[in-house]
């Protein structure tokens, strides 16, 4: 057999044995040792365990979990070892040394929102928000105040606020009981550039009989063509509409309030859900002016605790739950309520809505600078509108280089970046929104995600722009001694 390559796959898990003898691919390299990585090298015979934790996850399914740096081999039987338990997160970096470019993926924890955590976590009670005692009722406070913030910010009455565990089960949420309501199958027209929870969700309804899917078309920036937009739906009359407000790759912002008027004048009872997540805090976010009847919102993305998030109903829409068990949250979501995590979403949606202007003409400013700085860069491109977009995302292509090689060589830089959703970047090898829009697999398997706040300086867009030079410029040297090499036998 013989190999054109000679990079190799660096370990797996600490211990672990991953894949040896990689392939070069054509548009980058997927694989090296961390000194090649550096000096721009192809090695084959060397193996960087400081690398290893990226490609773990390749190491773990290619034949179970070694656990051989946590007591020996295991020989792929998983096993569970607990020493101690103990608070401390053994990898965690040191922020100071760290610039961290992947606000979509999750923002950084308001520092009113630690500060009102820590207060509660010390004085709050035990009580069940159902309960009906004195510690019932103090819980239950905290929820109702949290839901009247999340309401004001935007726009809605607080008891069409729904409860749930986050982004992603809101939407569920919103797909799963519009269509479980129905009688029989919905047709249902969609936005390609929607998260995975989204899209995932509806191609198990369709597969289930319970959905017939049209796809909205959309321009090669990434906006929904409205014009090819109403000819389609007055063709395909659909009942169910979801879009979501702004794309959580490109940042391109949707017009939800001419859309959902088109989706109207074709079925005029037609419901329409708007996933706000990727919006929320940056662009304003008003229920009535989106035209939604339902929208999905997040706490850790706006710089509130994860596990919690909410979905916005419409008073009088009747969804059909997925989940069974208990009458909190109307009966559309049971199960108890995550006090803490909803006392925190309060307080950053309300933070997040006092502090919107600003924060928007920051993001609007830091885009610029960024987007100038890396389209300065050979070989780098950038997709995505300029003008109707959140401010705060760029998908950037990077010529001959594979998109997740460069991720984790920015990380060993000290720059945070990502591929596309968190929620699928362990498993997508290509960026969806490239492929959405018609740019190709090649584009799609060269992009990354930088994502970034209020909180991100020019100087920190800056030192990113000179690492992802260094990056580039040693990963397609890397690249192209590897294609000049002879051939060489590779023994099994």
């Amino acid at each position: 057999m013989e190999e054109r390559g000679e990079f190799a796959f660096l370990e797996g898990a600490r211990g672990g044995k991953g894949l040896h003898h990689g392939r070069a691919g054509p548009s980058g390299v997927l694989a090296g040792g961390l000194d090649a990585l550096r000096r721009g090298e192809p090695r084959a015979d060397e193996h960087d365990t400081d690398l290893a934790g990226h490609v773990g996850m390749v190491a773990r399914n290619r034949g179970g979990v070694n656990n051989a740096g946590l007591g020996g081999g295991t020989g792929g039987r998983n096993v569970l070892c607990t020493p101690a338990v103990t608070a401390t997160c053994h990898d965690a970096v040191d922020p100071s040394s760290r610039v961290y470019l992947d606000w979509n993926a999750g923002a950084p924890l308001r520092p009113e929102v630690r500060a009102a955590l820590v207060d509660l976590v010390q004085t709050m009670g035990p009580g069940n928000p159902s309960s009906i005692h004195g510690e019932g009722r103090a819980a239950r406070s905290l929820v109702e105040r949290a839901r009247r913030q999340v309401a004001e910010a935007v726009g809605a009455f607080p008891l069409d606020v729904v409860w749930t565990s986050g982004g992603t089960e809101a939407n569920a949420l919103a797909i799963l009981g519009t269509l479980g309501a129905a009688s029989g199958p919905v047709d249902v027209a969609f936005d390609p550039l929607a998260h995975p929870s989204v899209l995932e969700t509806l191609r198990e309804a369709e597969a289930r009989g319970r959905a017939r899917l049209v796809r909205l078309p959309l321009a090669s920036d990434g906006r929904i063509d409205l014009a090819q937009a109403e000819a389609m739906l007055a063709r395909a009359r659909p009942a169910f509409v979801t879009v979501s407000l702004a794309s959580h790759e490109l940042g391109v912002v949707q017009d939800t309030a001419t859309l959902s008027t088109l989706a109207r004048a074709a079925v005029p009872e037609a419901v329409v859900h708007v996933d706000a997540v990727a919006a929320f805090g940056k662009v304003p976010v008003d229920v009535a002016g989106t035209g939604a009847d339902l929208m999905s919102l997040s706490s850790h993305k706006i710089g509130g605790p994860p596990g919690a998030g909410a979905l916005v109903v419409r008073r009088g829409l009747r969804l059909d739950p997925p989940i069974r068990g208990g009458g909190q949250e109307r009966g559309i979501r049971p199960g108890t309520e995550p006090v803490l995590a909803i006392a925190g979403f309060g307080i950053a949606a309300e933070r997040g809505a006092c502090e919107l202007g600003e924060t928007a003409e920051r993001l609007a400013r830091l885009h610029a600078h960024a987007r100038a700085e890396l389209s300065s860069l050979a070989g780098v491109r950038i997709h995505g509108a300029r003008e109707a977009s959140t401010h705060d995302t760029l998908l950037v292509e990077c010529e001959g280089a594979e998109g997740q090689l460069v991720v984790m060589a920015l990380d060993l830089e000290g720059f945070a970046v990502s591929r596309g959703a968190a929620c699928s970047s362990g498993t997508a090898t290509e960026v969806a929104a490239l492929l959405a829009t018609g740019h190709g697999k090649v584009a799609a398997r060269q992009a990354i995600r930088v994502s970034f706040g209020p909180d991100t300086t020019t100087a920190e867009l800056d030192a990113f722009a000179r690492a992802l030079e260094r990056v580039l410029s040693r990963i397609r040297g890397a690249h192209a001694r590897s294609e000049a090499a002879p051939a060489r036998e590779v023994r099994p």
